[in-house]
Order: C-alpha cells, then sequence, then structure tokens
C-alpha cells in the first residue's frame, strides 16, 4: 500500500539543487512540502584592522542574506500547478505577502482522491503541513518495493507507524544513499528536521551547478555534503524556475 503513495512522490523528494527533499516551490504536485528556508549569512569580511591589538583578521562584510524561491500570487488560485490533484487545489494554498504556501491535505477525502489504490490512505494531522500518509501496523507495512532503485532509502529501518500512519524518517546513513544514487558521491546528511541525501563534497565548487542560483557562492559544504544556501535575487529565482517566482528573504 505504502509503495503508491512513495512512487507517486519521488519525485517531489529529489531536488534539483543537490539536496533531495529541498525544493524551492510550494506549488509542487507531490504531497510533501520541500521549501527549504535555509536563510544564513555568507560574511566574506575584509577589514584592515589598524587597531595595534594582536587581531590579524582581514574582513569586508558584504552582508549577503541568502532566501528561498516562492511563486508569487495576489489569490490563492495563482498558486494552484497547471495539473493540480484534489491535495493542490485553490483551497489547499494560502496567498500570504503575496507568496505561495501549500496548507497540505485538507481532509481524508482528498488524500482518497489522489490514492485511490492506497486502503487506508487518510490526512495524517500530527505532521506540518498535514499529508497523506499510508497505513500501518508496523513499520514494516511503510517500505516500497524492494525492486525499486530508491529502496535502500525507503526500506522498513527508514519509517515509523505512528498513531498507524506511516512517517518516513530520512536516510540512515551514507552507504543507504550511495546505493540509491549509485551515478555519483552522496551522503546523508541531517538537512532540517529530517536526515536526507545530498552530493558528497570536499569545497563548495563541487557543488555548482547551471544557472546563478546553483553557483559557488550559494554552497556550503557542510560535513562534506552540498548545502544549498538558498537566493539572493529574484532575478536568479525566475531564471531556475518561471517569471511568478521571487526571493523571500
Amino acid at each position: 500500500m505504502y509503495k503508491a503513495i512513495m512512487t507517486a512522490l519521488l519525485a517531489g523528494l529529489i531536488g534539483s539543487a543537490g539536496v533531495v527533499g529541498c525544493g524551492d516551490d510550494d506549488t509542487s504536485s507531490a504531497d510533501t512540502d520541500t521549501d527549504a528556508d535555509s536563510d544564513s549569512d555568507g560574511d566574506t569580511d575584509s577589514d584592515s584592522d589598524s587597531d595595534t591589538d594582536t587581531d590579524t583578521d582581514s574582513d569586508t562584510d558584504t552582508d549577503v542574506t541568502y532566501g528561498v524561491c516562492k511563486l508569487s500570487c495576489t489569490t490563492p488560485a495563482d498558486c494552484v500547478p497547471d495539473d493540480p490533484n484534489e491535495t493542490h487545489d485553490a483551497n489547499n494554498f494560502d496567498c500570504t505577502d503575496d507568496v505561495c504556501s501549500w496548507k497540505g491535505c485538507l481532509n481524508t477525502a482528498e488524500c482518497v482522491a489522489v490514492f485511490p489504490s492506497t486502503a487506508g490512505i487518510d490526512c495524517d494531522t500530527n505532521v506540518d503541513p498535514p499529508a497523506c500518509h499510508a497505513p500501518c501496523t508496523t513499520a514494516d507495512d511503510c517500505a516500497i518495493d524492494s525492486s525499486l532503485q530508491l529502496f535502500p532509502i525507503y526500506g522498513a529501518d527508514n519509517s515509523t507507524c505512528d498513531n498507524s500512519l506511516c512517517v518516513w524518517n530520512g536516510c540512515n546513513d551514507d552507504a543507504e544513499c550511495t546505493a540509491a544514487y549509485p551515478s555519483q558521491t552522496w551522503v546523508c546528511y541531517e538537512y532540517m528536521d529530517t536526515p536526507v541525501c545530498s552530493v558528497g563534497c570536499t569545497t563548495p565548487s563541487d557543488c555548482v551547478l547551471t544557472g546563478d542560483l546553483f553557483a559557488e557562492d550559494h554552497w556550503l559544504c557542510t560535513d562534506g555534503a552540498c548545502e544549498h544556501l538558498g537566493c539572493i535575487t529574484t532575478a536568479e529565482c525566475t531564471d531556475a524556475h518561471t517569471a511568478d517566482h521571487v526571493c523571500v528573504k
């Protein structure tokens, strides 16, 4: 039963910015909100201190503030994707401060409509935002088909059965990520509240992708994992996504 849900969500769980689970756009049709508000200051200070103390730092504070790319709006209807389902209608979004935010599923009926073949599917209000979760009696019920490529990070040991519903807890170690994504080196990195697979690195230059949003100064190499800091300008968001996206800080 859990296979149908996880298969439908896999595309939304793989971030284009190198970290699995950290997409920028609230309007993804996947039932997991992957906005990663990773606001951080990347200070590349370069002042010449002329005092007589022993401080030899030479920094210039550029005060770079990073934000997250979000879809702009005037009403919730502007947030609806081109191919919506029942969990991504206008009533599933808020338009607050002119940007979209997904509220999650509103009731079990929406989940049943999106995942009709999964008996016992429910809108789990114990997570934020509420999401469609499969029923379970043990964590074994939460594992996806072992023949699927991403099985290593969606096995029984990657989920818990909470209140009779499956909740994914993330990757357990680097080996799982490497097995799930064999094309390059991946590591299991604690991102937000859930460990996720991230591209491995030794310096931020290892994380660079096409486009200004993914240039070297937008990355950290943290504990050997690529961590995307976010956007600096709205132009970066419109270039990477659509003209309706803005950089929210």
